[in-house]
């Protein structure tokens, strides 16, 4: 199993037939514009990410994950989940829309692992998802 794509944005919207709406999608950088950045602290901010994974069909499934937002290497949000796909899919996606959060700039990552009882599956470390950039 492996990471096949992570996606920024500001919401994702489950829909029918399996499908998944992403509004806001970000490329390579969120950036704040404020007026006095010498005095800014961090910035409130809901952020989503899409999660999907490439799995073979002799793998085993993961049955819950845990996960965390990293700022500049630090460990923020973090979240417990259960997963929920069916066997036999190839791409598995993970959906996890958090709450507002405070972000301060710098390069804005996340860590995943992902479980089956208590055997880790897969553990991924991204240190630099996205940067996050006051102006």
């Amino acid at each position: 199993m492996k990471l096949y794509d992570a996606i920024f944005c500001d919401d994702i919207r489950h829909e029918v037939n399996n499908k998944f709406s992403l509004m806001g999608i970000y490329n390579e950088e969120i950036v704040f514009h404020v007026p006095n950045k010498n005095e800014v602290g961090p910035q409130l901010f809901k952020l989503s990410l899409l999660l999907r994974f490439k799995i073979n069909k002799e793998e085993q499934y993961p049955e819950r994950f845990e996960f965390a937002y990293t700022l500049n290497g630090v460990n923020i949000q973090p979240s417990l989940g259960m997963m929920h796909q069916n066997n036999g899919q190839e791409i598995i996606v993970l959906g996890l829309a958090h709450q507002t959060m405070p972000l301060q700039a710098g390069d804005l990552g996340f860590s995943i692992k992902l479980f089956k009882k208590n055997t880790v599956l897969l553990n991924v470390e991204e240190s630099c998802g996205i940067k996050i950039i006051i102006k």
